[in-house]
């Protein structure tokens, strides 16, 4: 999916983008503006060397948001199941009772899984952003989500 937005904050790779829902928009949801015309900003990573200000043209592939959403939702639920099912097996080793065990492991491995994801997060900043693809001139059309 492709949005035209503007640039605000600009850090050292990533830029802030200025988005706003337009009439041509198709109401996918992945700009995150299909609810209401106000207008968002998302992250966005800056290989191309946008300023503030510009003008812009941002691409969200679709394979990165299922991605981020498996990562987001299903992981941490896969990591407190594993979790339980270790603390439930392990219970004996533990001198704990196998279902607190289970619940504790189980509770322990979700909280750990945040902070795997958090990790990746700070180390791949830019990997899983929308990117910015072009600086669009000023006499390009405008209203293109």
């Amino acid at each position: 999916m492709r949005s035209i937005g503007y640039v605000g904050k600009v850090e050292a790779d990533s830029a802030e983008v200025l988005l706003g829902k337009h009439a041509q928009c198709g109401g996918c949801g992945a700009c995150i503006a299909a609810s209401d015309t106000r207008e968002r900003t998302i992250a966005a990573a800056n290989d191309i060397g946008a300023v503030e200000g510009d003008r812009v043209e941002i691409e969200i592939p679709p394979g990165r948001l299922v991605v981020a959403a498996f990562m987001m939702f299903i992981l941490p639920v896969l990591s407190a199941l594993a979790g339980g099912y270790a603390g439930y097996r392990l219970a004996g080793s533990l001198g704990l009772p196998p279902v607190l065990a289970g619940i504790v492991l189980g509770c322990l491995a979700f909280a750990g899984s945040f902070l795997l994801l958090r990790g990746v997060d700070k180390a791949g900043r830019t990997a899983g952003l929308p990117m910015i693809i072009r600086i669009l001139d000023q006499d390009e059309t405008e209203g293109r989500c």
